[in-house]
């Protein structure tokens, strides 16, 4: 019984998923955030970063069909976006990353021990799953919740 556990285990920690994480913090901190990412798992193992975003505005994760959903609402109506960060100025940084998940979970706990334990940063959503996982702007989102209705991972 124990071997089958291990088994289950260790073919769960072979499995490819996502995980999204959208972080709150100075820019300077979270672009180290980027950077270890970048540096100890991107280069070195087999994981993924997926369109890293910084944002002064609330950010939401949706899932692959409320994606194409919010897609066709935003090209019926497109909205401006800013640029340029002040790295003094707290800012909302998501990303995805695709990988095994003993290494997004390395990935996870590394940013907790090292900036969430500290209190520069803060972790406003963070989750797992092996379907596909967008970032979008939570105004635009509810903009498109008056338009139409969605499944959505932030209820």
């Amino acid at each position: 019984m124990e071997d089958e556990i291990d088994e289950t285990q260790d073919h769960y920690f072979r499995e490819y998923f996502n995980f999204a994480c959208i972080l709150r913090a100075e820019v300077k901190y979270l672009e180290d955030i980027k950077e270890l990412i970048l540096r100890d798992y991107v280069s070195i193992k087999n994981v993924r970063l997926i369109k890293p975003t910084y944002a002064k505005e609330e950010l939401r994760m949706v899932g692959e069909a409320d994606w194409k959903a919010f897609q066709d609402f935003l090209k019926r109506r497109p909205l401006l976006r800013e640029e340029g960060l002040d790295e003094t100025e707290y800012f909302n940084f998501a990303f995805i990353v695709r990988g095994y998940v003993k290494d997004l979970e390395d990935i996870k706990e590394r940013i907790l021990s090292n900036y969430v334990s500290e209190g520069t940063v803060e972790v406003v959503k963070s989750l797992y799953s092996k379907s596909k996982i967008y970032i979008i702007n939570e105004a635009e989102w509810k903009e498109y919740e008056k338009h139409g209705k969605g499944r959505i991972f932030n209820r």
